[in-house]
Protein backbone atom coordinates (compact mmCIF):
# COMPACT_ATOMS: atom_id res chain seq x y z
CA UNK A 1 0.00 0.00 0.00
CA UNK A 2 1.25 3.21 -1.27
CA UNK A 3 0.26 6.91 -0.16
CA UNK A 4 -0.30 9.43 -2.33
CA UNK A 5 1.03 12.58 -0.90
CA UNK A 6 0.59 15.95 -2.25
CA UNK A 7 3.46 17.94 -2.51
CA UNK A 8 2.27 21.58 -1.92
CA UNK A 9 3.84 24.13 -4.74
CA UNK A 10 4.01 26.83 -2.09
CA UNK A 11 7.61 25.25 -0.69
CA UNK A 12 9.41 25.69 -4.14
CA UNK A 13 8.27 28.98 -4.57
CA UNK A 14 7.67 30.12 -0.85
CA UNK A 15 11.81 29.65 -0.71
CA UNK A 16 12.25 31.44 -4.00
CA UNK A 17 10.23 34.51 -2.83
CA UNK A 18 11.98 34.77 0.43
CA UNK A 19 15.63 34.31 -1.55
CA UNK A 20 14.33 37.43 -3.48
CA UNK A 21 13.03 39.11 -0.54
CA UNK A 22 16.28 38.37 1.42
CA UNK A 23 18.41 40.19 -1.76
CA UNK A 24 16.89 43.37 -2.19
CA UNK A 25 16.73 43.50 1.57
CA UNK A 26 20.56 43.76 1.36
CA UNK A 27 20.89 45.51 -1.29
CA UNK A 28 18.53 47.93 0.17
CA UNK A 29 20.74 48.20 3.39
CA UNK A 30 23.88 48.74 1.64
CA UNK A 31 22.50 51.87 -0.53
CA UNK A 32 21.10 53.09 2.92
CA UNK A 33 24.40 53.17 4.38
CA UNK A 34 26.07 55.64 1.80
CA UNK A 35 25.83 59.03 3.39
CA UNK A 36 24.30 60.94 0.84
CA UNK A 37 20.71 58.67 0.81
CA UNK A 38 18.46 59.22 3.51
CA UNK A 39 20.50 62.05 4.98
CA UNK A 40 17.39 63.63 6.74
CA UNK A 41 16.19 60.39 7.69
CA UNK A 42 19.14 59.65 9.51
CA UNK A 43 19.63 62.87 11.47
CA UNK A 44 16.16 62.70 13.00
CA UNK A 45 16.81 58.94 13.95
CA UNK A 46 20.13 59.89 15.51
CA UNK A 47 18.64 63.33 16.88
CA UNK A 48 15.65 61.48 18.81
CA UNK A 49 18.28 58.69 19.95
CA UNK A 50 20.74 60.94 21.09
CA UNK A 51 18.57 63.97 22.69
CA UNK A 52 19.99 66.14 20.12
CA UNK A 53 18.01 68.68 18.11
CA UNK A 54 20.25 70.24 15.47
CA UNK A 55 18.92 69.87 12.40
CA UNK A 56 22.65 69.05 10.48
CA UNK A 57 24.72 67.39 12.10
CA UNK A 58 27.61 68.51 9.84
CA UNK A 59 28.38 71.84 7.96
CA UNK A 60 31.61 71.78 6.21
CA UNK A 61 31.77 75.82 5.74
CA UNK A 62 32.02 76.57 9.30
CA UNK A 63 34.74 74.73 12.02
CA UNK A 64 34.91 75.18 15.96
CA UNK A 65 36.91 73.08 17.57
CA UNK A 66 36.34 73.19 21.56
CA UNK A 67 38.38 71.95 24.39
CA UNK A 68 35.25 70.61 26.70
CA UNK A 69 37.68 71.01 29.98
CA UNK A 70 38.02 74.36 30.09
CA UNK A 71 35.55 75.56 26.73
CA UNK A 72 38.27 76.95 25.06
CA UNK A 73 38.33 77.31 21.36
CA UNK A 74 41.33 75.83 19.67
CA UNK A 75 40.33 76.05 16.03
CA UNK A 76 37.04 77.97 14.93
CA UNK A 77 36.74 78.86 10.87
CA UNK A 78 33.87 80.79 9.72
CA UNK A 79 31.55 80.53 13.04
CA UNK A 80 29.69 83.27 13.22
CA UNK A 81 29.61 84.01 9.46
CA UNK A 82 25.98 83.62 7.63
CA UNK A 83 25.29 81.34 4.89
CA UNK A 84 23.21 82.31 1.97
CA UNK A 85 20.44 80.63 0.96
CA UNK A 86 19.89 78.13 -1.87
Amino acid sequence: MRRNYKRKKFHVSGICIFLVLIIFSVAFVLWAMKPDNFRNEKNKINSWLNGISFQDFYNAKSLILVDLSNDNIFISKRENEQQLPA
